[in-house]
């Protein structure tokens, strides 16, 4: 054992206006740790990468939805073709995939145009669908995948009885065929916490009796994109382990703003991580998978993007986007980003 993690296990440290962290570490045993790597216009995706690897990342993702990879019916022609990049360069990195093909994108239908408007258990969306799995797995075989997800957030879509019972058969279908096609992969579809604890609480337990894990992301928001405090991670995630008592979670997204027109600031976010690492260790046997939200603050064109894409034009949606990072922009570290050095040294991902 490192000195640095024994230091770590036998005391307690304190940052300055905030917990204590580092209480009663779990060791990390088998459990998987990720931090949205992305670039921005002053740090590439290189740097980042390396940067979060020293901070102790075992997985990195990747998510590319249906019509974006399927170019005319029948025809795979993506560009650029992220799957094949992805395939090269992180071979011999160590890390392994989550894998994202999506149908259903948050709020948007990810239908190629000439599928659009057809139940989702349509058998020629679902054996499309299969078609497009024999791309995209076949492109990044060189890879060792932690997971594929069908669908991300899908509660964002599916409203009525009639969707979630097509979308259910559709899922049901798809997945079973993905483990055909790679043995043990682990294929789930990921929900909000609000959807997979409440309103829709119910159609996910149909939905995740054919998936391998609960897929979630989690961030505490209230409706106008303020936070909620820090510690109400654990009354969320004591909700979804009783809804799930013999079923892995992945949590795909985690993530906490540090804006201080939502509420928060950097000491808020970096006690978020904090409470997360403790909740995380309550459920060690539990939750196989967590993936923090993200490297770096994004760039003011990439949140200009993302505010057409969502169709939400909010002063604290993009103060939500924009200060979501562990570090600013430039790569500075934030006080989040530096608790999350800590928190994984204590465990041993360091």
């Amino acid at each position: 054992m490192r000195p640095q993690l024994l230091i770590s296990l036998l005391f307690l440290t304190v940052l300055p206006g905030s917990a204590v962290w580092a209480e009663n570490p779990v060791l990390r045993g088998k459990r998987i740790l990720s931090v949205s790597v992305n670039e921005t216009d002053a740090v590439g995706y290189d740097q980042a990468l390396s940067d979060a690897q020293q901070a102790g990342i075992m997985a990195v993702s990747l998510s590319q939805n249906w019509d974006d990879l399927e170019t005319a019916p029948g025809v795979f022609r993506p560009r650029p073709n992220l799957l094949k990049i992805a395939n090269r360069y992180y071979v011999g990195t160590g890390l392994i995939l989550s894998l994202g093909i999506n149908p259903i994108d948050t709020v948007n239908v990810r239908l190629p145009e000439d599928l659009r408007g057809r139940s989702w258990d349509d058998p020629e969306v679902i054996e499309r669908y299969k078609r497009l799995l024999d791309f995209a797995l076949m492109e990044v075989s060189a890879l060792e995948l932690n997971s594929l997800t069908i669908g991300n957030e899908i509660d964002g879509v599916l409203k009525s009885p009639e969707e979630w019972t097509a979308y259910e058969k559709f899922f049901k279908a798809t997945a079973e065929y993905a483990r055909r096609f790679w043995p043990g992969l682990r294929v789930g579809t990921k929900g909000m916490m609000a959807g997979l604890t409440g309103r829709f609480a119910a159609e996910f337990q149909r939905i995740n009796r054919h998936a391998d894990v609960v897929m979630v992301t989690y961030y505490p928001l209230n409706e106008d994109f303020s936070v909620e405090a820090p510690d109400t991670v654990h009354k969320a995630f004591a909700e979804l382990t009783a809804l799930y008592p013999e079923k892995p979670v992945y949590v795909m997204e985690i993530g906490y703003p540090s804006g201080a027109e939502l509420g928060s600031s950097q000491v808020a976010q970096a006690r978020f991580i904090s409470e997360a690492f403790r909740m995380w260790d309550r459920y060690a046997g539990r939750i196989e998978y967590m993936e923090f939200t993200w490297m770096n603050d994004q760039s003011e064109s990439q949140l200009d993007v993302w505010e057409e894409y969502y169709g939400l034009n909010q002063p604290h949606f993009r103060e939500f986007l924009g200060t979501l990072g562990l570090r600013d922009e430039n790569g500075r570290n934030k006080a989040g980003y530096e608790r999350l050095l800590r928190e994984a040294e204590a465990r041993g991902w360091r």
